[in-house]
Parts: C-alpha cells; sequence; structure tokens
C-alpha cells in the first residue's frame, strides 16, 4: 500500500538524509558548502510548502489596507481585490491584491508629490513591504541569517 508523506515532511527528510547519511562522506570542503546549501533550502522550502491558513488572510487584509491608501492617493486601481473570488478564499484575495499591488507600485512611482495621501501611500506600502520582508526573514532557518 503506497502511503502519502506530507511535502513539508518529505522535504525535511531529504534534508535529515543528506546532513546525517550523505555530509559524513563528503571530504572535499566545496562540495560539503554545496551540500549544507542544499540541507538549508530544502529546509526553509519546508516550511514554505503550504502556508497557514491565517497568514494568508492576514496578508490579504493587509493588502487590501495598502490599496486603499493607494486609491485614497489617486490610483485608479481594482475597488477591492479579490472581488472575483468568494469572501473567504484568501488565497485569491492574496493573488488578486499582490497583482494589484504590483500596478499599484508602477503607477506610485511614477508620482512626483511628497505631500499628502501620496506620501501616506508610500509609506503604507513600504510598511507592508518591509514587515513581509522581516516575517519571511524571521522564517529563515540559517547560520547565514541569524
Amino acid at each position: 500500500m503506497l502511503s502519502t508523506v506530507p511535502v513539508q515532511r518529505l522535504l525535511e527528510g531529504v534534508a535529515e538524509a543528506l546532513h546525517a547519511d550523505v555530509a559524513p562522506h563528503v571530504d572535499d570542503r566545496f562540495a560539503l558548502m554545496q551540500l549544507r546549501a542544499i540541507e538549508e533550502l530544502l529546509v526553509n522550502l519546508a516550511g514554505r510548502v503550504a502556508w497557514e491558513p491565517a497568514e494568508v488572510a492576514a496578508e490579504a487584509d493587509g493588502l487590501g489596507d495598502v490599496l486603499a491608501a493607494l486609491r485614497a492617493a489617486g490610483w485608479a486601481g481594482p475597488a477591492a481585490p479579490g472581488a472575483t473570488a468568494p469572501p473567504a478564499d484568501a488565497a485569491a484575495r492574496r493573488a488578486d491584491g499582490l497583482a494589484a499591488l504590483r500596478e499599484a507600485l508602477a503607477w506610485l512611482a511614477a508620482r512626483e508629490e511628497d505631500g499628502g495621501a501620496v506620501a501616506a501611500a508610500r509609506e503604507a506600502a513600504t510598511a507592508f513591504l518591509r514587515e513581509g520582508n522581516d516575517r519571511e526573514r524571521a522564517r529563515l532557518r540559517s547560520g547565514m541569517y541569524a
């Protein structure tokens, strides 16, 4: 009988096998560095294979707030990210929101005004992107980012 192993556990298992079973037999320093990099990549990928629903919903909500600030600054983007998806489908709202954010950031880059709603939109977009970057960096399991 074929068992189903979650992809996350499979990636972690391969990383563990590389560390415990392969690395002790590698004598070349360069090859060992490459092996460690692959282990690290697998461990970090395992943690990102599937997002927790609460994380997806929180990011979709944050995108909605940023896009609202951009619309207040004059961007004529979609009224509500995820309007084509059921409200409960946070992944679709997130995907729609990210597509809209790409367009909104291009619009924002072309604005020269620094005051009022445009400045507030820039601050909101910058804060959203920094927070996302900080969250992702905190999730990394690596000696390189410690």
